[in-house]
C-alpha cells in the first residue's frame, strides 16, 4: 500500500510542484502550490496566534511546523516506478483488496517519519532552532506511539508518548493524549 500512498502524493505533485505532506495524528494533509513553499516562521507564528486557544486543536506554531513530513524535494526523489494516477491510468479508482490491510496506516506514517524533510527548506527565520528540533524529535516519538497503539501495544505506545514528553516538555499535546487515551498523568 505505501506505493498507492506514494502514487497519490506523486500525482498531487505533478499538479502542484510545490507539494508538501503534513501529518496529523493519523491523517496526511497535502498542501500544494505552484512554487516550493517558503514560510517565514515569524509570520507563521503571528497568523497562528490569531486562531487563539482551542480546546481540541493544539495551536502551538512549533508543534504545527513539526508536522511537516515531506517537501517537494523529497517527493521529487520518488522512484520512477511510482505511477502518476491519470484518466488513462487510473489505478486508484479500481484498487486491490490489499488497500484494506490494517498495517497500511503504520507503513504510511513510518514512511513519512523515515523520510522527513529538512524543516529549514520550508521554514525560514525560526527564532529558536533548538526548540524546533525538540518538537520534531517529540513528533518522532509520537509517531512511534501511534504505530504501537495501532498494533494494540498500549504500554509501548504510552512509553513512547512519555518519551516524547521528556524530549519535548514544551509540547502540551502529549500530556493531553496520555491522559485522554490512558487516563494516567504524564
Amino acid at each position: 500500500m505505501p506505493e498507492d500512498f506514494k502514487g497519490i502524493i506523486k500525482t498531487f505533485r505533478s499538479v502542484f510542484p510545490g507539494a508538501t505532506v503534513w501529518l496529523g495524528h493519523t491523517h496526511a494533509i497535502l498542501v500544494g502550490s505552484v512554487e516550493p513553499l517558503k514560510i517565514d516562521f515569524a509570520e507563521w507564528e503571528k497568523n497562528i496566534s490569531k486562531i487563539g486557544k482551542d480546546p481540541v486543536f493544539y495551536t502551538n506554531p512549533y508543534y504545527l511546523a513539526a508536522t511537516l513530513m515531506l517537501d517537494n524535494n523529497i517527493i521529487e526523489q520518488f522512484s520512477e516506478d511510482i505511477e502518476i494516477n491519470t484518466d488513462d491510468l487510473s489505478y486508484l479508482e479500481f484498487f486491490s483488496p490489499s488497500c484494506f490491510d490494517k498495517d497500511n496506516l503504520n507503513k504510511n506514517i513510518s514512511f513519512l517519519s523515515q523520510n522527513r524533510a529538512d524543516i529549514n527548506r520550508t521554514f525560514n527565520n525560526i527564532d529558536d532552532s533548538e526548540k524546533m528540533q525538540r518538537f520534531i524529535e517529540g513528533n518522532r516519538y509520537f509517531i512511534k506511539s501511534v504505530e504501537f497503539f495501532q498494533n494494540g501495544e498500549k504500554q509501548k505506545s504510552l512509553n513512547e508518548l512519555r518519551t516524547a514528553v521528556k524530549v519535548n516538555p514544551e509540547n502540551q499535546e502529549y500530556p493531553f493524549l496520555i491522559k485522554f487515551y490512558y487516563g494516567v498523568p504524564k
